[in-house]
Parts: structure tokens; sequence; C-alpha cells
């Protein structure tokens, strides 16, 4: 289906870089349409990787909580990946405290933790973005 969810994000940012920013004199609202455009450029470049991302990381925090004991709600077996995902992450929130007194599982959470940065798909750095491949 033309144009693609990538694509009419784009032509939003393009729009208001071309039209709306040159009308933008004050330094404040220009910096924060600018950080406007480049999130939508972020969001275009990498949205198609964001389900591989959720299965990932709902898959590597289940795993976690199952060896603390912990057990997910598996909810609805229609549920969709971000449902899935949501419920994992309430999981592991509450779990932290008690992941963090094992100094086994404290090493495996902060691992999660960082391949997770590692992994997400939106990623921000100041004056631009880097959308990264989910692996």
């Amino acid at each position: 289906m033309r144009p693609s969810f990538a694509e009419q994000l784009e032509g939003i940012a393009r729009i208001l870089e071309e039209v709306v920013a040159p009308e933008v004199a004050d330094p404040y609202p220009s910096d924060v349409l600018a950080g406007a455009v480049g999130t939508l450029r972020v969001l275009a470049d990498a949205h198609d990787r964001l389900p591989g991302f959720l299965e990932w990381d709902t898959a590597a925090t289940t795993s976690l909580l199952a060896r603390a004991g912990v057990v997910v709600d598996p909810g609805r077996a229609d549920d969709d990946a971000d449902a899935r995902h949501r419920r994992a992450r309430a999981a592991l929130e509450a779990a932290v405290p008690r992941l963090a007194e094992d100094p086994d599982l404290r090493g495996e959470l902060l691992a999660l933790f960082a391949e997770r940065a590692q992994r997400f798909p939106f990623a921000f750095t100041p004056g631009g973005h880097r959308a990264g491949p989910a692996r």
C-alpha cells in the first residue's frame, strides 16, 4: 500500500523541515522542531524492526524470570506481541528486587539490560539518530 507507514512519517518530517522550520525563528522552538523531525525519521527508519525486538525481549525476559521461579501470565492466545511484552516487562519490574539480591541472577539481569539497549531499534543520539537493526 502506498504511501507506506515509513513514507508517511518521512513525508511529515520533510514538510515540517521544509515548510514549518523556515518560519520558526526562536532557537528553542526550532530545536524542539528539529527533535520532532529527527524522531519521525527514527520511527520511519526502524519501525519494521520493533516486532522482532518485542519477541526477543519477551522471550529473554520470560526466560530470566523462569530461572528465578517467576511465571509470566501467558494471557490469551490471540494477544499481540505488544501485550505479551507488557506482561513480561511488568513481571520483570515486580521481580527486580528479588533478582538484584541473587548474585547470579543480578548478573543475568544486568546482561539482559545491556543486550536490550544494544538491540533496541529506536536509538537516538545527540544531534541525530541511529536506527540500528534488531538482532
